[in-house]
């Protein structure tokens, strides 16, 4: 566990390097006394910051061979607490900015550096394409 773990944060640490600069949102500083399990990397990815919407970035990444995934999707977007509870997305726009721009990167202890350089070029192409 602990080897995975240090590899995540060499992954963590490359990502926070390279990716700054680039318009998206990185995530914040992990305060030195905890230990975050690095276990999901996300950007935020808003069409304000950069030219691209998030989906148009998630969908350039896997034409590059790039999985990435969707953590999380606001609650109130979901039909059952629509239904349920009555809950409508317009009454929590935050939670819906941050839902629809959260992109995650791959971060598995099984990347190779030669992978992670390529999570970076391919990410970086389709922000700014």
């Amino acid at each position: 566990v602990e080897r995975y773990w240090q590899r995540r944060a060499e992954i963590w640490d490359r990502y926070m390097r390279e990716l700054t600069g680039l318009p998206i949102g990185l995530p914040a500083p992990i305060p030195a006394d905890e230990r975050h399990a690095l276990h999901l990397f996300t950007v935020q990815i808003e069409e304000g910051m950069c030219r691209q919407s998030r989906d148009d970035v998630m969908v350039a990444m896997h034409q590059k061979q790039i999985g990435t995934g969707v953590h999380y999707r606001a609650i109130p977007s979901f039909t059952a607490y629509r239904e349920r509870f009555g809950w409508r997305t317009p009454d929590y726009p935050n939670a819906q900015r941050i839902g629809a721009s959260t992109l995650s990167l791959p971060i598995s202890p099984r990347l190779h550096d030669d992978d992670v350089t390529r999570v970076i070029a391919a990410l970086r192409s389709s922000i700014l394409r």
